[in-house]
């Protein structure tokens, strides 16, 4: 019996070789023609911080859904967010009375005023699951 042929040394490395260079050029081209995001922002662009809309009838997610969002949000290297003290300069100017909360139209009323580019307006809701 003839022992198989053997196939040259050179053959493996060459494919691996071809096979990263494809792959270079596939993720180049991925670079180049994906979508741009659907809101485009620049670098530290400001957004307004909207009071969360607490429809789950707890009040403890009140405050902690608030400071869980603002913690987030200033740790994003895309967003700074807006200060209590800015949003409460720019609510005196448009006459809004302090008991009023920050809800989606003021904040957007603020965003509008300040230039901010965003409004984050946190909700909660409650859910209703199935019983097992």
């Amino acid at each position: 019996m003839k022992p198989a042929p053997r196939s040259p040394r050179w053959r493996r490395p060459a494919a691996l070789v071809a096979l990263v260079a494809l792959a270079m050029v596939g993720a180049g081209a991925w670079m180049l023609l994906r979508p741009e995001p659907a809101i485009a922002f620049a670098e530290r662009d400001w957004v307004v911080l909207a009071d969360v809309d607490n429809a789950s009838g707890k009040a403890l997610f009140d405050d902690s859904l608030q400071r869980a969002v603002l913690m987030s949000l200033e740790q994003s290297r895309y967003v700074n967010v807006l200060s209590i003290s800015r949003v409460t300069e720019s609510r005196d100017l448009l006459r809004i009375p302090s008991g009023r909360g920050l809800d989606r139209e003021l904040a957007s009323d603020v965003a509008a005023r300040e230039g901010a580019r965003m409004v984050v307006a946190p909700a909660i809701r409650q859910s209703r699951g199935t019983t097992w």
